[in-house]
């Protein structure tokens, strides 16, 4: 808990301390501040969400003019196909 009462993120670590005759004598530890690492890594994530939503609407565009071009053809063709036969009709 920091000094103003807000609480943290910390990493701790603990290990033994042994002497030169292989006796435990006591403890060391550390504790570490992650609240930084923590915001990047959201920070990382939120830009990965962003990436994947930005490759989705990239993909429904490309889906979409694929669409329009399988579309397109055929309905050219019947295009075509009544104009000359109003053509042959009248004439």
């Amino acid at each position: 808990m920091r000094r103003d009462g807000t609480r943290f993120p910390v990493l701790i670590m603990e290990a033994p301390l042994i002497n030169a005759v292989g006796k435990h004598t006591g403890w060391v530890s550390a504790i570490l501040d992650v609240s930084e690492q923590r915001r990047i890594e959201e920070l990382s994530r939120a830009s990965q969400d962003r990436l994947q939503a930005t490759a989705r609407l990239a993909m429904v565009g490309e889906m979409a003019s694929l669409l329009s071009h399988e579309l397109n053809q055929p309905l050219a063709a019947i295009s075509e196909l009544c104009h000359r036969i109003a053509e042959s009709a009248a004439g």
